[in-house]
């Protein structure tokens, strides 16, 4: 399996060097379980070209950030498919904050197996600001093992908007379920960090460590 990581906005300052982005990559390295590991900065960030990404690029008629993942995975498919012959190559998803929201446009892909979201920005302010709650459409309608991490302070998703969201997609006959419940109707792992908010700033190596678990158990 084969791993791309999508870092957060870039119009804030989101960009492969973000310390959450950085971490991902350190362990998923240094665990020496995946075929290959990407990570990239994306248009206009860095040395990248183009215009950096806004909610206009990403849910207008632009779209060429999202169409970008694309290509990424399907480039990381043949370079492995060149080093490893054989065996069909599959892909993990992995995106942080915005970067999540990107991953999510590219959960139909067909060599995509895995999705995990890291903070996911649903909230109210992010909804309004990036119209974010669109790409969760793309989350519930696929079938693919979908991971969600998520601190109980988050200042873009509340647990409380969470879980209306996740709830909102199980049948009533269920009656009052619970956060985790509400995910596993809905295809949907969760993973709550008390005292954590958006930036992971006490348990960034352990949630990024319950990351690396789920996805080497997605094979």
């Amino acid at each position: 399996m084969g791993l791309v990581v999508l870092h957060p906005y870039s119009l804030l300052g989101g960009s492969m060097n973000d310390a959450i982005v950085t971490e991902v990559m350190r362990q998923s390295q240094a665990l020496k379980y995946f075929g290959a590991v990407l990570c990239y900065n994306m248009r206009g960030v860095g040395g990248s070209e183009g215009n950096k990404m806004s909610a206009r690029n990403l849910f207008g008629s632009g779209q060429e950030d999202a169409a970008d993942v694309h290509h990424v995975i399907d480039w990381l498919v043949a370079r492995m498919q060149e080093v490893h012959t054989g065996s069909e190559k599959h892909i993990a998803l992995v995106g942080y904050s915005f970067g999540a929201a990107l991953a999510a446009q590219a959960i139909e892909h067909v060599r995509v197996s895995a999705y995990a979201g890291i903070s996911v920005p649903i909230g109210t302010l992010a909804s309004s600001l990036l119209r974010t709650r669109t790409y969760c459409n793309s989350l519930f309608s696929s079938d693919k093992r979908k991971l969600i991490l998520v601190g109980d302070q988050d200042q873009y998703t509340s647990i409380q908007q969470l879980e209306r969201m996740l709830s909102s997609h199980v049948d009533t006959d269920h009656g009052s379920v619970s956060l985790q419940q509400a995910g596993s109707v809905a295809g949907i792992h969760v993973h709550v960090f008390e005292n954590n908010d958006h930036f992971w700033g006490n348990d960034h190596a352990l949630m990024v460590e319950t990351l690396m678990a789920w996805l080497v158990e997605q094979t």
